[in-house]
């Protein structure tokens, strides 16, 4: 009888001191996961702001719009060829840790290159184009917001490699393309001087910028 109850004892005992190392476990577990949820929310948070850069003598480089509090910005020279190209630069935003931060697809970053070679190019009539280059290596054309004076401005909602290249005012654009022009098919059949031919008012769609348009342009590699 002694000896179940010094075992009965023995079972409470060891059972409280279970309950303390549990309690203590859950305790310090829960600590650390708000402190590392506090850590990620405070990385990950995002800023209305502007980063000025200067890749080279006589550029600047501005990136606006909602990105990572205490990042940081980067835009390196990138080796592009072709006698068009004004700048090319690879551009790179970061979270406070390290960590390479892409923009929301609705929360697009504006950036800014002004230079004296953009002056040139607008003082001399020529028209400017902007080109993105993916990590992959695929193009795509980016829409021109607007140059004036020495500034070209654009939106960007994914980083790597982007440059500003020229083309003739004549509209020979030194980047193969075509445009497409689409038409409705409530048409009207017209014959004059025994040719026929054929009356039909623009088909008007949004782009992008829910802009209603009847045209699109493409260059080589892309699709309508």
């Amino acid at each position: 009888m002694k000896r179940s109850g010094f075992r009965k004892t023995a079972i409470k005992t060891f059972s409280k001191a279970l309950a303390l190392m549990l309690a203590v476990t859950v305790l310090v577990t829960s600590g650390t996961t708000t402190i590392a949820l506090e850590t990620f929310n405070k990385i990950s948070a995002l800023v209305e702001q502007t980063y000025t850069l200067h890749p080279e003598d006589g550029v600047t480089v501005t990136l606006s719009g909602m990105m990572p509090v205490d990042g940081s910005a980067d835009a390196a020279p990138a080796d592009v060829e072709g006698e068009d190209v004004i700048h090319a630069y690879d551009i790179t935003l970061y979270y406070s840790d390290g960590r390479e931060f892409e923009p929301a697809g609705d929360s697009p970053i504006s950036v800014s290159f002004r230079s004296d070679d953009i002056a040139e190019a607008i003082g001399d009539d020529l028209s400017l184009e902007v080109e993105h280059i993916a990590d992959n290596g695929s193009k795509e054309s980016v829409e021109l917001i607007f140059a004036e004076d020495d500034e070209a401005v654009f939106d960007a909602d994914s980083f790597s490699i982007y440059l500003i290249r020229t083309h003739s005012s004549d509209n020979e654009n030194l980047t193969p393309r075509r445009t497409y022009h689409f038409l409705s098919p409530n048409y009207t059949q017209v014959t004059v001087d025994g040719h026929v031919y054929y009356e039909s008012v623009a088909y008007m769609f949004p782009n992008k910028a829910n802009d209603l348009v009847s045209t699109q342009t493409i260059t080589d590699g892309e699709s309508l």
